[in-house]
């Protein structure tokens, strides 16, 4: 028979996350969402569908679909399509006369994996972390994530405030 087990009864599933996870919980709510019928709207991701080329996206898909067939729907390398890899290969060589293979590049779902990729390669809990303010509130979000400290430098109309820099420099 086997002994009887108590488990103490789970009220929220915060308790269940890694201390990562719970980095940058006491942050501000990022600001809500527009209205949908706004005439303009100038936020991340919503750009106008008149702009969308869905001709093109139709086209492109059914090439994608005929040339690479059911490989196609796989999620592929974990450093991004390959092919567009080579490309932007080619691109350095043919403009920047750089030497890059496409083992040395990593194609990122987005300004925020890009970020992530990073900070979790460079940056430890505790670490100081410079970032203009203002900045965008996603990029804020995702630097707490991982846990470094966010200093702010105060940015005028010649960028980085020159006060900041001269403070900064002398500590």
């Amino acid at each position: 028979m086997l002994p009887s087990m108590t488990t103490k009864p789970v009220t929220g599933f915060d308790e269940l996350l890694s201390t990562r996870a719970r980095i940058g919980w006491d942050a501000p709510p990022p600001p809500s969402r527009p209205a949908l019928n706004a005439l303009y709207e100038f936020g991340s991701g919503y750009p106008d569908p008149a702009t969308y080329p869905y001709d093109g996206l139709v086209e492109a898909t059914a090439r994608m679909m005929k040339e690479e067939g059911a490989q196609a729907l796989n999620y592929g390398e974990t450093q991004g399509y390959r092919a567009l890899r080579e490309v932007v290969c080619h691109k350095y060589a043919l403009f920047e006369r750089l030497e890059v293979t496409p083992e040395n590049l990593i194609v990122s779902n987005g300004s925020g994996h890009a970020l992530s990729l990073a900070f979790s390669a460079f940056c430890d809990i505790g670490d100081a972390i410079i970032s203009e303010a203002p900045t965008f509130s996603g990029t804020l979000n995702t630097i707490r994530r991982h846990g470094p400290q966010v200093l702010d430098a105060p940015v005028d109309s010649e960028a980085w405030s020159p006060r900041w820099c001269a403070s900064a420099s002398r500590s």
